[in-house]
């Protein structure tokens, strides 16, 4: 057996065992290719199927069908896209159906809208902005016919109101307005025409739109109830009187009048009192018309019979036989006021007592033909006198109800034009009040017997801070808040002082007014009871002024008054202390040259620098009171401030800064060089020691001109003209309320005990004065102190 395990053996023994693994590992590799296919084919297909899934979903209208695919190649890249797209189909849909729902909204409104343009009685018409008419709704074409694309002016009796028209809209307004406008046949309408245009986004005019309405027939039946009205009114007993037209509207008279006839069978018209018809006859037979008319007998037979009838008075109704033919004929007089206007006649009704011969020989007597005659007669109704004399009974009521129906007439006429005419003078007479309370100066509030306000003038509502809407019917006591000056105390509302006493209450103490606002008047008020015919108080009326502007005058007055009467006794003093000044220092002069103790030298300049001082004092004091003597020559206002700012910078604290804002410009000021130069140093000192810790001071000049009001409202001696504006302001504590008023008092000094002579804004004032100028000072409103100069120029 180890004979045949030759090499060769060997070999092909190996050869098989490869063959062997060889064909397994194919085997191995060829399943797990096909595993790795079928992996790649539902790793591709899934995807691809949901793809499919998922569209087929969104064609069905689907759109929350959800895909889940994680892959990151073109299949995850293509499922991503379709979800994008499938959101964004979504919201296209719904902006789809939101616009399906607004324009179905539209076309619904748009029908109703053409609904109502053609159901509208109003005639409806549109054009472009350049005129051209393009649409009318029915009514148009009824009222003014079919325009087409002419422009639309052509309707116009005026074409110069339509121009008016055209204009008026196309620049943004709104026109309304009666116009005459041809009608589609020719004649001319009256038309109320309402006018506007219709405009874009942009403000663009797109459409020009009109409104017309035909008050044709209501202009016309205005007009004549305005002249029926006027006819009523005049005096019934006048020549040209009253028609019984004006009193009646005749076609109904008509219809009653055919009524009537119509009852009794009895022929009837109404005529005026010489017997001319005012209404059409009802049921007349052609008897005395066509048979009795047509002869000379017959003719004057029946004008003699109608003017016995029409002679009758209003006394009761008249009966009376034809002259000839045996027809019975009434009549009742029509009178208003006892003035006889028209006669209601009745007749054509035979006697029944008539026969044939009879009426033969009537006509025989006429000349006419006798069986024509008798034809005609046998037409007539056939009544007894009794039932004709009920007939003419109901027919005198007739005419008595009408007689007072017109009289009813005249009389509510002339009650409506007395009326009109009351109202007229009543709505004169308040436009008169109304403008005159309007127009005065006073403040005039009334309120009715509750206290409610039920009116107010403008000076009240600028007063209180109300305005009439707002204050109308409220409690007077919500609107007029008032306080005693001082105390603050509460005051009583003043109309129920009147209402109480029913005299007029006026209050002597200062009162001060609190508007809505909250801004407060010194006032003066008044009020007095509104009284009717009988004396009974229906409500209050309450007058009011400012005289806060009056207080303040006369508070300046008094403060010049006593400034003038200060600056007399200063300039008195000052002067005889100067005097004796002047004696003092000579004879310390002399002393100090004969003195022959040089020990005593030091005493004597001590002598000579306080009766300096002192002389300085007294200089200020004779400024103040206008007694420096002074050397008045044109002066450069400019270069006077600059000079004195200059100045001021080297002497006053260095941790206070000088700002200057000077008008540009020279301007020159006629004054004293050396008073005006000390005039700015002195404002400016003050300035600086108002702020020991220092601050800024600020000069600004300006020019202003002042008109004879406000120089009147100065308590300077002012003169209309142009003024040289200085002002002065510092960033100081300011000056405390009461201190205010007397800081150009002289000796007046908020400093310390020896820091102040309480002289220099004395000198500032009596300076001021002495040009023809003003001064003042206020607090500013972020602190400090505001001094204002003005010099006349």
């Amino acid at each position: 057996s180890q004979g045949i395990l030759s090499p060769n053996f060997l070999y092909y023994q190996d050869i098989t065992a490869f063959r062997k693994v060889f064909a397994g590992v194919s085997v191995a590799i060829g399943l797990t290719s096909l595993l790795i296919m079928a992996w790649l084919l539902s790793r591709i297909t899934r995807p691809i199927v949901k793809l499919t899934e998922a569209t087929a979903q969104v064609a069905e209208g689907n759109l929350n069908q959800e895909i889940d695919v994680e892959n990151d190649d073109e299949i995850g890249v293509l499922a991503r896209r379709f979800i994008e797209m499938r959101a964004a189909i979504k919201v296209r849909i719904n902006e789809l159906n939101k616009e399906i729902v607004e324009r179905r909204k539209a076309e619904k409104d748009s029908a109703v809208f053409q609904s109502a343009l053609t159901a509208s009685t109003d005639a409806i018409g549109m054009s472009t902005p350049d005129g051209v008419h393009y649409y009318q709704n029915e009514a148009f074409d009824r009222m003014l016919g079919t325009i087409g694309g002419d422009p639309t002016q052509t309707v116009y009796v005026d074409k110069r109101v339509g121009q008016e028209v055209f204009k008026t809209i196309m620049g943004g307004g709104r026109w309304e307005g009666e116009v005459k406008m041809y009608a589609a046949d020719g004649h001319i309408l009256d038309i109320l025409l309402r006018a506007y245009a219709l405009n874009d986004e942009d403000g663009t005019v797109t459409h020009l739109i009109g409104v017309h309405t035909d008050i044709t027939d209501s202009k016309r039946a205005a007009e004549a109830l305005e002249k029926r009205i006027i006819a009523l009114t005049q005096p019934l007993v006048s020549d040209e009187g009253i028609g019984f037209d004006d009193l009646f509207n005749l076609q109904d008279v008509q219809t009653l009048q055919d009524e009537f006839s119509r009852a009794t069978r009895v022929a009837s018209v109404i005529t005026d009192v010489d017997g001319h018809p005012i209404t059409e006859p009802s049921k007349v037979s052609p008897h005395c018309f066509e048979l009795m008319g047509g002869t000379e007998n017959g003719l004057a037979t029946c004008f003699n019979s109608s003017a016995e009838l029409n002679s009758m008075t209003s006394a009761g109704t008249v009966i009376q036989p034809s002259i000839h033919g045996g027809l019975w004929n009434a009549g009742a007089a029509i009178a208003v006021g006892g003035k006889h206007i028209a006669n209601w006649l009745i007749g054509q009704v035979r006697d029944d007592g008539v026969n044939d011969e009879s009426i033969k020989g009537f006509a025989h007597e006429l000349g006419v033909d006798e069986d024509e005659a008798l034809r005609h007669f046998c037409d007539v109704p056939v009544m007894s006198k009794e039932t004709f004399g009920h007939v003419a009974q109901a027919l005198f009521t007739l005419a008595r109800q009408l007689s007072t129906s017109a009289y009813q007439n005249v009389q509510q006429a002339r009650f409506i034009s007395e009326r009109k005419t009351a109202e007229g003078d009543l709505k004169r007479s308040e436009e008169n009040l109304r403008t005159t309370l309007n127009s005065i100066g006073d403040a005039v509030i009334s309120t009715n017997r509750d206290g409610r306000i039920n009116s107010m003038n403008p000076v009240a509502e600028s007063l209180t801070g109300w305005s009439y809407d707002d204050a109308n019917d409220k409690p007077l006591n919500q609107v007029f808040k008032i306080v005693r000056a001082g105390s603050r105390e509460t005051l009583n509302n003043p109309v129920q002082d009147v209402l109480s006493s029913g005299e007029v209450v006026a209050s002597d103490d200062p009162i001060i007014l609190i508007a809505n606002n909250s801004k407060e008047y010194h006032i003066a008020e008044s009020a007095a009871p509104i009284r009717d015919d009988a004396g009974d108080i229906q409500g209050v009326v309450l007058v009011f002024r400012d005289i806060t502007a009056e207080l303040e005058m006369q508070e300046q007055l008094r403060h010049s008054q006593k400034m003038d009467a200060i600056g007399q006794l200063a300039g008195g003093v000052a002067h005889d202390f100067n005097n004796m000044l002047g004696g003092i220092l000579g004879s310390a002069e002399l002393l100090k040259i004969k003195l022959t103790d040089k020990a005593c030298l030091p005493m004597v300049d001590i002598i000579i620098e306080s009766a300096e001082r002192a002389s300085g004092l007294t200089h200020k004091l004779l400024a103040f009171a206008r007694k420096e003597p002074t050397l008045m020559q044109p002066v450069n206002a400019e270069a006077v401030i600059e000079d004195s700012v200059a100045l001021l910078r080297r002497t006053i604290d260095r941790r206070i800064s000088v700002e200057l804002e000077l008008a540009p410009g020279t301007h020159v000021v006629n004054g004293d060089l050396t008073l005006l130069q000390n005039l700015f140093l002195n404002l400016g000192i003050n300035a600086s020691h108002a702020m020991p810790e220092g601050g800024i001071v600020k000069i600004v000049s300006s020019i202003v001109e002042l008109d004879e009001k406000t120089c009147k409202t100065r308590s300077f001696d002012l003169t209309a003209g142009h003024y040289f504006k200085v002002v002065v302001q510092d960033t100081g504590s300011g000056i405390s309320k009461d201190d205010l008023p007397r800081v150009f008092e002289p000796f007046f000094t908020t400093k310390g005990a020896g820091k102040g002579t309480g002289l220099g804004l004395a000198a500032v004032y009596g300076t001021v004065q002495q040009h023809g100028g003003a001064g003042n000072v206020e607090n500013g409103l972020g602190g400090g102190t505001t001094f204002g100069v003005l010099l006349p120029i």
